[in-house]
């Protein structure tokens, strides 16, 4: 009998244990697909900085 409720004991440790593994691994998807987001909106924000810079640039080569 003990046998069979360690047995029991360890495979609800185990199902708990695969269960938060699941949590965790979706988890880092969601902040993965975050961060690629946050890249994206950097680059075009960087983007969009450079053709602003440009802009100024030429408008004052035109003051000139």
């Amino acid at each position: 009998m003990d046998i069979e409720k360690r047995l029991k004991e360890l495979q609800e440790k185990h199902a708990a244990c695969v269960q938060r593994f699941r949590a965790l691994r979706a988890e880092i998807g969601r902040v993965n697909d975050e961060g690629a987001r946050l890249e994206g909106a950097i680059a075009e924000l960087q983007r969009l900085q450079a053709a602003a810079q440009a802009a100024d640039e030429k408008e004052g080569e035109g003051l000139a």
